[in-house]
């Protein structure tokens, strides 16, 4: 049975080994699916980097929603990604 919670946490400490400042949590308990919150990061040094490295354990990015921004290079947002096939990536 896939467990999207202890999913979460690992990729939570695979972003953090990785220097990424954001927060993982699953979005629905029932669904191979986790949110990515960056918090005023860099459009190219946060956001893009954390897609970036999603994708090199096999993530699948679904979607993105902007929560803040103020016109900078700088916003805030959650990532959402299908990780139903990482599991053994980050093993």
């Amino acid at each position: 049975m896939f467990d999207v919670f202890s999913v979460s946490e690992a990729i939570g400490k695979y972003l953090d080994k990785n220097r990424c400042r954001c927060d993982v949590y699953p979005y629905d308990g029932d669904l191979p699916v986790v949110e990515v919150e960056i918090s005023w990061g860099d459009w190219k040094h946060d956001h893009l980097r954390v897609k970036w490295l999603m994708e090199e354990i096999g993530a699948v990015r679904l979607g993105s929603v902007v929560t803040e921004e103020n016109g900078s290079d700088c916003y805030s947002a959650v990532h959402r990604f299908y990780v139903r096939d990482v599991k053994e990536a980050l093993e």
